[in-house]
C-alpha cells in the first residue's frame, strides 16, 4: 500500500462505490508528487475527491492549500479516470499554489512540474511510477507540456 505524502495533512474521498479504491488512487497520486512538493516546500491541508456538476472540470485548488480532484468519469461513479489524467490534473492544480490565472507563466510552471516528475521517475523502479520515463528520444509523455490540453479537456 502506498503511504501517500507527508506534505498533505488529510485525504478525503466520497462515499460512492469503491471508496477504498478511490482512497488508493488519491494516495498514489500524492506519493507520485511528493518529491516535487518536498523540493518546493509545498504543503496541502487537504487532497480530496470531488464530482462537480460541470463535467468539464477535473480539478480545483482552493486557497492554495486544498486540492480537489475528479477521480471518476462524469457519466458513472463506478468508473475511474486513467491515472495519467488524474496525475496531469494534480500537477496542474499544484501549479495553482503559485499562480492563480492560466497565463503563460502558469503553463510554464506546469511544464516544469511535468519535467521534474519525469526526472524523479526516471530513477525509480518501474512499479513505483505511473508513466515510464525512458531516454529523451523514447520519452513521449514527459517533455514540458506533454500532458497538453487534451488532459484538461473532458475525458471521452
Amino acid at each position: 500500500m502506498v503511504e501517500g505524502n507527508p506534505h498533505i495533512a488529510q485525504y478525503v474521498v466520497d462515499t460512492w462505490p469503491h471508496e477504498a479504491h478511490a482512497m488508493q488512487i488519491l494516495r498514489k497520486i500524492a506519493y507520485l508528487v511528493e518529491p516535487i512538493m518536498r523540493r518546493r516546500r509545498w504543503r496541502l491541508d487537504l487532497l480530496c475527491e470531488f464530482f462537480p456538476d460541470d463535467d468539464s472540470i477535473l480539478g480545483r485548488n482552493y486557497s492554495g492549500n486544498k486540492i480537489f480532484l475528479r477521480l471518476r468519469y462524469c457519466d458513472s461513479v463506478e468508473r475511474f479516470l486513467p491515472m495519467e489524467i488524474i496525475l496531469g490534473t494534480m500537477l496542474h492544480e499544484l501549479a495553482h499554489i503559485v499562480y492563480f490565472d492560466h497565463e503563460p507563466h502558469f503553463f510554464h510552471l506546469v511544464g516544469e512540474l511535468e519535467y521534474e516528475y519525469a526526472n524523479f521517475t526516471a530513477h525509480c523502479p518501474q512499479d513505483e511510477v505511473l508513466i515510464s520515463a525512458g531516454p529523451a528520444a523514447e520519452r513521449t509523455t514527459h517533455a514540458p507540456g506533454a500532458f497538453g490540453p487534451e488532459v484538461w479537456a473532458r475525458p471521452s
